[in-house]
């Protein structure tokens, strides 16, 4: 009698440490699965972050890359406006001279315009 008293204490203290264990052992896994979860959405961020930064560079290069060409288009208009204002006798004689440019202009900073402007003074 006394056997099957303690082997029933026994027994309820196996169990008892059985379960806990299992208890345990469920809140490991969940915490395991949990923090895969975590990391897993934190590379997920991560990346959408990474492609964000890559797309302001992208956007920020094809802004500058559009200022120069609104600085290349203005200044075409301002060449414009200054032609279209000069007298309509001397625009049509010399374009240069309509637009103010003297011929002792230094011809070491020229550009394709300058050389098709000289070849029209020639002419």
């Amino acid at each position: 009698m006394i056997y099957t008293i303690l082997g029933a204490r026994a027994k309820s203290k196996f169990w008892q440490n059985r379960a806990g264990s299992e208890e345990s052992q469920t809140t490991v896994n969940w915490t395991t699965q949990m923090r895969q979860r975590l990391e897993e959405r934190f590379a997920t961020l991560k990346g959408e972050y990474d492609k964000g930064q890559v797309r302001i560079r992208e956007l920020e290069a094809e802004l500058t890359s559009l200022r120069e060409t609104m600085l290349r288009i203005s200044g075409a208009m301002l060449v414009l406006q200054e032609l279209l204002a000069a007298p309509a006798s001397a625009a049509v004689g010399n374009p240069r001279e309509a637009a103010g440019v003297t011929a002792g202009t230094d011809r070491s900073a020229s550009t394709g315009n300058d050389r098709h402007a000289a070849i029209n003074e020639e002419d």
